[in-house]
């Protein structure tokens, strides 16, 4: 994912198999009211539907991120 300020690569998420976050051959991308990603995967035959969040905790003057990744199947 981009950062639509600045074109930054902001994170990725998975990588090539046939298992949970994994494609073989993903053909489109959606999001959808609910802010869940979905990859049309054409060479698993299926859509995965992923939940992404980004937790922001302020400290002083230190803004850290946090992402965690939760897959629906």
């Amino acid at each position: 994912m981009f950062g639509v300020d600045d074109g930054q690569l902001r994170f990725s998420f998975g990588s090539y198999g046939d298992g949970n976050g994994q494609f073989k051959g993903p053909t489109g991308v959606a999001v959808d009211e609910a802010g869940r990603i979905l990859v049309a995967d054409w060479g698993n035959a299926r859509i995965q539907v992923m939940n992404i969040f980004i937790h922001q905790e302020k400290s002083g003057s230190n803004n850290k991120k946090r992402k965690t990744k939760n897959l629906i199947k």
